[in-house]
């Protein structure tokens, strides 16, 4: 926050739970994000999101995801994500695990303009980890297009650093994500990048 010559405030709380084991995982996430420049409101966003994943075999499984969001600075009331499919191990040795996912999503979106969009779609992602020494790097990417519109689609990409502290059970995460939407809301970048710093800790 600053204050004086002018004023400005920004404020954002994560947190992110992952349970997992060699056969299953199950992440949570929430998010909310709040910032004002000179009175005027720049960011007024919060997140919330379930995944699990599951695996019958060592290469092949099934998963589900769904999520929950607002944003008034995109005049986004509500949109709602939920996706399931198969999932399928291209890779996964000591030092790299890569995993593949396609099934299919719902979306549905409701803007404070009146504007609505539901539609199924695909939902496709890849994710990436590579253990580096005692550091891990995590990518992911996600395609979501639906079928009532290829042109309305999504774009998520997230790539992290995970870095141990000189305690053991702590990690520094540093990494980006950024969000592409095909077809916004009038007067709103297609692009978010977000850069951040996460604190870990780990435990068995």
């Amino acid at each position: 926050g600053r204050t004086g010559a002018s004023e400005k405030f920004t404020g954002a709380v994560g947190v992110k739970a992952t349970l997992a084991s060699d056969r299953d995982r199950l992440v949570l996430t929430g998010k909310v994000d709040r910032a004002e420049d000179k009175g005027v409101e720049t960011a007024n966003r919060e997140f919330a999101g379930l995944d699990y994943s599951a695996f019958f075999t060592s290469d092949q499984g099934w998963y589900v995801r769904t999520s929950v969001e607002r944003d008034e600075i995109k005049s986004l009331d509500l949109r709602s994500t939920t996706a399931t499919g198969f999932s399928r191990k291209l890779l996964r040795t000591a030092a790299v695990d890569i995993e593949f996912r396609s099934g299919a999503s719902y979306l549905y979106e409701d803007y404070a303009t009146g504007k609505r969009f539901n539609s199924p779609g695909l939902d496709i992602s890849l994710l990436n980890t590579w253990a580096i020494k005692a550091a891990k790097l995590t990518t992911a990417f996600t395609y979501v297009p639906t079928f009532r519109d290829w042109t309305n689609y999504r774009l998520h990409h997230e790539s992290g650093l995970e870095v141990p502290l000189s305690v053991s059970l702590w990690k520094l995460k540093l990494g980006l994500s950024n969000d592409y939407q095909s077809i916004p809301a009038a007067g709103v970048d297609r692009v978010d990048t977000t850069y951040f710093t996460s604190l870990l800790l780990n435990w068995k």
